[in-house]
């Protein structure tokens, strides 16, 4: 039997595709954007509240593909 192959593009997925990458890149750059109002909160100055900010990412860079890749063995 030959199956009839269709030359739909799956907007669906892409769309899909597009709000995780969005959400993703949204949850590492904002705590960026927020920067003066958790200095304020906090009552910290200009460069703790960088190393508050440059720490997250490189907790993010380093850990991230060893969590995905040590959590990949379980069923979602």
């Amino acid at each position: 039997m030959n199956k009839k192959i269709s030359n739909v593009f799956p907007w669906v997925l892409m769309i899909l595709m597009s709000s995780v990458t969005f959400v993703g890149i949204l949850s590492e750059l904002m705590p960026s954007g927020v920067l003066p109002q958790i200095m304020d909160d906090l009552g910290i100055n200009e460069v703790q509240g960088g190393r508050l900010v440059g720490l997250y990412a490189l907790a993010s860079a380093i850990f991230g593909i060893p969590l995905i890749s040590a959590t990949m063995q379980f069923n979602r």
